[in-house]
């Protein structure tokens, strides 16, 4: 169980690590290339050269989501997905003596592995990563910009500042936690369904920004009718649009939550909680 829901941290954190390095590489690539837009002393001159190189340097951004980098950190973010299984199947294994491999389960852990590198790699990305980049460089070259005022907002807009995250790191780190965790929590509850769990353990390691919704919960037993009412209740972060009886189960506590829920034998349930 530790495992399990040490991955849930770890994984979504290595990633951003590599994505932090990867934007403060591109952003000396994009340095370089401002330093050849032609100029009057700090305005950037309106001409078909600029905007050329202003070309050069969207393409030089579009090569992050492609480049090798990026690539072989999202390959070994989904690897961790397949890594959640086996915790997983390791806690049913030794809960549930009937436990075997579930066919649906495990689809729709590879399905929610493929829609998370869709997700971090494919044309949402580009919309939240690339497009800001975009529309800012060409804005500045055709209304003739600051160049030191260009190279400060494509400064924070790659590799973000005390305040912000860069764009890339922005939607990495949105896409990530949630994507893992409620992948890891279908898998599991697909099993768990299958199985006729009836109880489960609220579990998890608390963070600085654990909610009180988790607060309350972990580390006791609950009932699936109970777990299923949750959703009629309100609290901050709860996923509003797409939570309700069943699929409390995968979005438990919320946006960035790092909980999990382990179906356990009714016999290791304390009587406190049955009463």
């Amino acid at each position: 169980v530790r495992d399990r829901a040490a991955r849930l941290n770890r994984a979504p954190q290595a990633l951003l690590t590599r994505v932090d390095r990867i934007q403060k590489s591109a952003l000396q690539t994009v340095i370089e290339l401002l330093g050849s837009l032609e100029r009057d002393g700090d305005t950037i001159i309106r001409n078909a050269s600029n905007l050329a190189k202003s070309a050069e340097i969207t393409n030089a951004l579009k090569g992050i989501l492609t480049g090798k980098e990026y690539l072989t950190a999202l390959a070994e973010f989904a690897s961790e997905f397949d890594k959640t299984k086996v915790a997983n199947d390791k806690i049913f294994a030794k809960t549930f003596p009937d436990f075997t491999n579930s066919e649906v389960a495990d689809l729709t852990l590879q399905q929610s592995k493929a829609y998370a590198v869709e997700l971090l790699a494919g044309a949402t990305a580009q919309t939240g990563f690339l497009l800001p980049l975009r529309g800012a460089i060409e804005q500045a070259v055709t209304s003739g910009a600051s160049w030191q005022q260009t190279l400060k907002q494509m400064s924070t807009l790659i590799n973000g500042d005390a305040d912000v995250l860069g764009k890339l790191e922005q939607h990495v780190k949105q896409v990530a936690w949630d994507s893992l965790a409620v992948a890891d929590r279908s898998y599991s509850f697909s099993v768990a369904d299958d199985l006729g769990a009836e109880w489960f353990l609220y579990a998890g390691t608390e963070i600085q920004t654990t909610r009180e919704f988790c607060q309350e919960r972990v580390g006791k037993y609950f009932r699936r009718a109970e777990i299923e009412s949750w959703a009629n209740l309100d609290w901050a972060g709860k996923m509003q649009d797409t939570t309700n009886s069943t699929t409390i189960f995968q979005n438990l506590g919320g946006w960035n939550c790092r909980h999990v829920l382990v179906p356990v034998s009714a016999a290791i349930v304390p009587d406190e909680f049955k009463k």
